[in-house]
Order: structure tokens, then sequence, then C-alpha cells
């Protein structure tokens, strides 16, 4: 499933978030029907007409300070210490963290780097199941935010500065986040997938993204299109880090930061115009042949 309810949660501090979320819930509905309740009752007595004698006039003002005051002030002290419970699972622990992945925002997709930045891939986080991953992101344009809601909090992504988050997941599965600060035109179209593995898998994974991307004809008609202006293919004698590194393309679920599934079909509508699909992506219209399109199509969907 790759729905984004924070009331499906798949990680420890996901579920701590969506526990507070039930206690806030409960005790509101429970406040706006007692609240309901009396100004039923209120309305009725006024109805029923009569002046209240001074017996009743004493209760009724002993009863709003109990219901008015203390009672709320009880409420309200409860789900404070509540709230502040929630906040050790959710805050960054870096020095419980395992592994450690950067993530960098732009307009508009995600740079995701893995080992000291020797392995680069875009759009996709995957993490090993039950590892407690720091999420280390910051943003090289605009302020955006990162949210993957059922793995944890929300976080902001900052020119100029460093922030972190923790990823725990507790099961297998892919988990869909979105950039949550507008952050330009397609900030609507600025997602990304968490893919938590099983480890042997995770392994596998990542060994793979460190392989060189293969080299073939196909990377000749790459660099001929002008693509390595902006994108890096591992192996290709230019290195571009403008737009998302597509060495290893054909093993990813979407293209263009969660528009569209990853399939042959796509991605060539996407070379023949890619501001019809994403009207103000940074990619221009290129004007290629058909030809040209079908063979870069094969070329970057062999870049498992």
């Amino acid at each position: 499933m790759r729905d984004q309810s924070t009331l499906r949660p798949a990680s420890h501090a996901a579920q701590s978030i969506a526990d507070l979320w039930w206690i806030l819930f409960v005790v509101s509905v429970v406040v706006f029907f007692v609240v309901v309740t009396l100004l039923f009752v209120a309305v009725l007595r006024r109805r029923a007409g009569g002046a209240p004698d001074r017996s009743t006039s004493r209760g009724a003002t002993k009863f709003v300070a109990v219901a008015g005051v203390i009672v709320p002030a009880i409420v309200v002290i409860l789900l404070f210490f509540a709230s502040v419970a929630t906040l050790p699972a959710v805050s960054p622990a870096g020095k419980n963290a395992r592994m450690t992945i950067d993530v960098v925002g732009r307009q508009w997709f995600w740079d995701v780097y893995y080992r000291n930045r020797t392995i680069r891939t875009a759009n996709e986080i995957h993490i090993p199941v039950g590892v407690p991953v720091e999420i280390r992101v910051t943003s090289e344009d605009v302020i955006h935010s990162l949210w993957v809601p059922r793995l944890n909090r929300k976080i902001d992504v900052i020119p100029g500065q460093t922030n972190a988050v923790v990823f725990d997941a507790d099961k297998p599965g892919i988990f869909r986040g979105q950039c949550a600060e507008f952050c330009g035109v397609e900030h609507g179209l600025m997602a990304l997938l968490v893919v938590a593995q099983p480890a042997p898998q995770f392994d596998r994974w990542l060994a793979d993204q460190a392989e060189p991307a293969p080299k073939s004809p196909g990377l000749d008609a790459f660099v001929g299109a002008g693509c390595s202006g902006c994108h890096e293919i591992s192996g290709a004698p230019r290195k571009s880090r403008y737009g998302p590194d597509l060495s290893h393309l054909g093993s990813r679920l979407t293209i263009g930061a969660g528009t569209l599934t990853n399939t042959p079909e796509h991605l060539a509508d996407w070379l023949r115009n890619p501001q019809r699909i994403k009207p103000g992506n940074k990619m221009p219209d290129l004007g290629l042949p058909e030809p040209e399109i079908q063979a870069l199509v094969r070329y970057l969907e062999s870049l498992k």
C-alpha cells in the first residue's frame, strides 16, 4: 500500500503519533457532546421560565467554576503531558541510528545519497526493516518539507541547514511521502517512496546501486541527446547533479518524483513532452524524433 494515512502506522514513532491522535480525538468528542448537552439543558430550562432562587444561583455558580474552569484545566494539563510523552519517540535519535541517508530537496525532486554520498539515487529511499535509519535533510534551493506519515513526523528541509528524522519501519512495505511545504508550481508533484525491505534484500539492492551502469550503445544516444548536461549516469564521461541521477532508473517504481509509474510507455511520454506532464519542471521539451526517443527508453529501462 502507498497511502499516506497517519492512522496506519508502520513504525514505533508513527504508532506514538497515532496513539496521541486517538487520545485527542476521543477527548474532543467527549468535550463536544458534554458542551452540546449542557447547551440543550440551558435552553430547555430557559424555556421553562421562572426566576432562579438564591440557592439555585449559588449552585449554578459552583457548577460553572468546576465545569468551566477546573475540569478544562485538568483536561488541558493531561493532554499536555500526553503530548510531551510522545516527543521522545518522534525526536531525532542519531546516536541510536545504525545507518545514515542524506536527502537533498530540489525543485522538484529528491536527491538521495548513501555511504557518505558515494551512492546516489532519486525519489526513493530504501531502508532495511527493523533498523533505525537517520534521514538527514537539507535543500539546494527553497524551503521544502519531508513527510512520510506512516513512518514519522514532518520535518522541514531548509537551505543551509541540516535537520534529521529517524525511520524505523517495523514491517516491509512501500510508504509514500510528500513535500509538505509549498515550494513552487510543482509542489504537489514532489512525492517520494520509502521502500522498507528485509535486510538481505536491502543489502542486495545497495550492492546493485554501487555498481556502475552497464555500458551499451544507448549511452551514446543519451549523451547525444544532451541528457548528460543535467543527468548523471555512473560510468558516463560527464557528471552533472542538476537533475536526478539516472544510473539505475530502470529499477525505480516511478518517474518525475512520483508523477508517473515507471513504464516504457510513460517514460516515452515524458521524453516527448515533460512540460505537458509536469508543467514548470526544469526539463525542457527537447523535440527529439521518435526513433531517438525509443532508443533512449530502451537504454534507460535497461539500467537496473
